[in-house]
């Protein structure tokens, strides 16, 4: 696992490309950021210091998860690294490039040999999920 502490300070460049928001609250920012290899991860901050206990919990069993899952399906997101204070929460982890939802509006034909292919892994990680008692 990548250290969060060491993988921050090496950052070569950084660049929010996504918020997520909580009653209104930002609780949590995601960066894509490039270390000094150039290759791309995303890099979640949670701020702890507005968080009740349970968005608290929340995200710790989102690690949890993460790294029970990654174990057992390449076609679960990749977490490399985390970090837990009373303050913050910072997690490595692997990038996409594009969410489904937009890739999808951008496309004008999807062959059906794609279609079936992007099916597949998503049915996977839904298969993965529920093997492994995440969702029942």
């Amino acid at each position: 696992m990548l250290s969060c502490r060491n993988f921050f300070v090496n950052l070569v460049w950084l660049l929010p490309f996504q918020k997520v928001e909580f009653f209104f609250e930002i609780l949590a920012v995601v960066f894509q950021v490039l270390n000094e290899k150039k290759q791309l991860y995303a890099v979640k901050y949670v701020n702890l210091e507005e968080a009740d206990q349970q968005t608290v919990e929340s995200y710790k069993n989102e690690i949890a998860h993460l790294s029970k899952l990654q174990q057992h399906s390449d076609k679960i997101i990749r977490l490399y690294g985390y970090e837990i204070t009373d303050h913050h929460i910072y997690m490595v982890m692997e990038c996409g490039n594009i969410d489904l939802n937009s890739w999808l509006k951008k496309k004008k034909h999807i062959d059906p040999l794609e279609r079936k292919s992007y099916w597949k892994n998503m049915l996977e990680a839904v298969h993965t999920i529920h093997e492994y008692g995440i969702v029942k």
